[in-house]
């Protein structure tokens, strides 16, 4: 009986404890939740604007966030920037207009010399030979003239003495013509070898230097053989390449500054010289030349070079960023924000000149105002904004 007896004791006792587990399940499913949301709802709120009256958290909710500029006041100057190659000022193409064997070469590539230097020779034997008979021929031409000019005047005395007809006189005179025309011809011949002697040497049109070579000694050529090239160094041109979009805002006689690698901490001026009016390749670029005088031979043909051409300058410049800048109805505004009341208000501005990042103003602001630059789309004059960062040069 005792052993029955603690059996069912026990029985009772998992039961008690099955019922406990499964009331503490049901009541965690069903109302656990909802206790969490409770507390959530309890927490405190959180500073911001929550904290702030309700007038207040409207306006905050209804304010436009910008980012402001303050206007500044300098002395403004703007380039435009380019990459470009030294070429020398005047570039000749060399070549005999005769045909010959290559005698001499005076000068190497990239060696200086005066205007007037003797640069390349042909052989001038032959040449010289022909001169020479020229020369004689002429020689005997101009003796034969005398004889037949003494011979006239002989005559001359025989025809007024009546000794000879005047037929006789006149044959002499017409002898002596035909010795005149010949000492003209044989002049000419010997002018004509001379030119020839002449062209066969090439002589340095200005100071320079040899830009390539092609020839040698001994080479054979003829008028159409490119012996090398001559360059003037005086001054040479600085070639560079302007983008379509640009091509407008360059022009002839604008001051440019020109930089080299070999020389880093020297500047060297020169103004716009020439710009191509055909815009050509993909790049959609016109070919333009910057002259720089270049008296201490400094700079070589070939060079790399850095340019900047100064577009615009003004002392003392209202500067503001080009992206303030709103049109509107034909005028050019801007967004002044009145930090007092933390609103924005429109007005109208006189732009002089503008580029991609800043534009000088003449009319409308004053130093050290303050302008919106963005979220321009959202705002009207009187808006409301929040200023979230403020930037100034």
């Amino acid at each position: 009986m005792a052993t029955i007896k603690g059996a069912k004791i026990r029985k009772t006792f998992i039961i008690i404890i099955l019922l406990i587990i499964a009331v503490a399940v049901i009541h965690h499913l069903f109302f656990k939740g909802s206790d969490l949301f409770d507390l959530v709802k309890q927490q405190p709120k959180s500073d911001g604007a929550d904290a702030l009256p309700q007038g207040e958290q409207q306006q905050a909710a209804q304010a436009v966030a910008i980012r402001a500029f303050t206007v500044a006041q300098f002395d403004f100057k703007d380039y435009l920037n380019a990459l470009g190659t030294i070429k020398g000022g005047l570039e000749f193409k060399l070549s005999f207009e005769i045909p010959g064997i290559i005698d001499s070469i005076n000068y190497s590539e990239g060696e200086k010399y005066g205007k007037g230097a003797l640069l390349l020779s042909l052989k001038q034997d032959d040449i010289l030979l022909r001169l020479r008979r020229s020369e004689a021929r002429y020689n005997k031409s101009r003796a034969n003239e005398d004889i037949y000019k003494q011979k006239v005047k002989e005559q001359e005395k025989l025809f007024q003495i009546g000794a000879i007809p005047h037929s006789t006189l006149q044959k002499a005179k017409y002898e002596l013509q035909g010795a005149q025309y010949e000492r003209e011809e044989t002049g000419l011949a010997v002018r004509a070898d001379e030119v020839i002697l002449e062209k066969s040497n090439i002589y340095g049109p200005s100071a320079g230097m040899i830009g390539e070579l092609n020839v040698e000694v001994g080479e054979a050529v003829t008028s159409n053989t490119l012996l090398g090239t001559h360059l003037l160094i005086e001054y040479v041109q600085a070639e560079f390449g302007v983008i379509e979009r640009d091509v407008s805002r360059i022009e002839v006689k604008q001051e440019a500054f020109v930089y080299v690698d070999a020389y880093p901490e020297k500047t060297f001026n020169g103004i716009v010289d020439s710009i191509s009016p055909i815009v050509t390749g993909v790049s959609r670029t016109a070919s333009a030349e910057i002259k720089i005088d270049n008296k201490e031979g400094l700079l070589l043909p070939g060079m790399f070079a850095r340019i900047k051409i100064l577009l615009y300058e003004k002392d003392n410049a209202v500067v503001i960023p080009t992206e303030a800048i709103v049109e509107h109805q034909g005028k050019q505004l801007v967004y002044v924000v009145n930090e007092k009341d933390r609103s924005v208000g429109m007005r109208s501005v006189n732009v002089e000149y503008t580029q991609s990042d800043y534009s000088i103003i003449t009319e409308g602001l004053k130093k050290d105002e303050l302008i919106a630059i963005s979220s321009l789309d959202k705002l009207t004059s009187g808006a409301k904004v929040e200023i979230l960062e403020k930037q100034q040069i």
